[in-house]
C-alpha cells in the first residue's frame, strides 16, 4: 500500500481563501464598475462634442443668414408701405367724385330761358367729409325772370332729391337786371341769380355719380 503525502496543504490552503477573499473580490466589482463609468463618460464626451461641432456649424451658418434675414424684414416693411400706399390710392381713386353725371342733371333742369354763366363746385367726399356743394350764377328771363330764377331753384331742388337723399337749394342773390333780352323775337327782362345748392350722403353720391363699367369678352 502506497503512502502520500501533502506537503502543500497548508500553502493550498492560503491560495484557496486568498482567492475567496471578499474584500479582493469587492475591489474586482469596484474595478469592473470604475471601468463602466469611465466607458459611459468617454462616451458622453463624444457626444457632447459632437452636439458641441454642430452648435458650431449651426451658429456659423446663422451669422451667414442673419445679414439677409434682416434684410428681409427691411425688404418686407418696405413692401407692406408699398401695399399700403397702393391700396389707399386704389381707394381714392376708386371713391373718387365724378362732376359730369350732376352737370347732366343740371343740363336737364335748365330751362331754354335760363343763362348759367358761371359753376363753382366742390366736393369734401374724397376727404371722408359729408357734403357735396356747388353753386351756379346766372340770367333767367321771361315776362317774371325771378318767378323764372325761383321755378329752376324748386326743378334743380326736386331733380338732385330724386338720386341724392337730403338736397337743399337756396338763393345766394336774386336781382333784378337794368338789360333786356331777345327770346322768340321779343324783348323780356332779366334777373341775376345764384343758387346752391348742398348734397349730403357721400357714400350714395359716389355711387350714383361713378360710370357704370362695361365688361367686354
Amino acid at each position: 500500500m502506497a503512502l502520500h503525502l501533502n506537503l502543500y496543504h497548508e500553502i493550498q490552503k492560503q491560495k484557496q481563501q486568498s482567492r475567496r477573499d471578499p474584500l479582493k473580490l469587492g475591489m474586482y466589482g469596484l474595478g469592473v464598475v470604475a471601468l463602466c463609468l469611465a466607458g459611459y463618460y468617454c462616451m458622453r464626451l463624444r457626444e457632447a462634442s459632437q452636439v458641441m461641432g454642430r452648435l458650431d456649424q449651426m451658429q456659423a451658418e446663422w451669422e451667414k443668414m442673419e445679414p439677409l434675414q434682416k434684410a428681409a424684414e427691411t425688404r418686407g416693411a418696405d413692401l407692406s408701405k408699398a401695399i399700403q400706399t397702393s391700396d389707399a390710392l386704389v381707394q381714392k381713386i376708386e371713391n373718387r367724385f365724378y362732376w359730369a353725371p350732376l352737370l347732366d342733371q343740371l343740363l336737364e333742369a335748365t330751362p331754354k330761358n335760363v343763362q348759367i354763366t358761371k359753376f363753382d363746385g366742390k366736393s369734401d367726399i374724397d376727404n371722408g367729409a359729408s357734403t357735396c356743394s356747388f353753386t351756379i350764377t346766372g340770367l333767367s328771363s321771361g315776362n317774371e325772370p325771378r318767378r323764372v330764377a325761383e321755378e329752376l331753384r324748386t326743378a334743380l331742388h326736386n331733380k338732385f332729391a330724386e338720386k341724392h337723399g337730403k338736397v337743399t337749394a337756396v338763393f345766394q342773390a336774386l336781382d333784378d337786371a337794368a338789360e333786356t333780352v331777345f327770346l322768340d323775337g321779343r324783348p323780356l327782362p332779366v334777373a341775376n341769380f345764384g343758387i346752391k345748392l348742398d348734397l349730403t350722403e357721400p357714400q350714395q353720391l359716389v355711387e350714383n355719380t361713378q360710370p357704370k363699367k362695361t365688361r367686354t369678352r
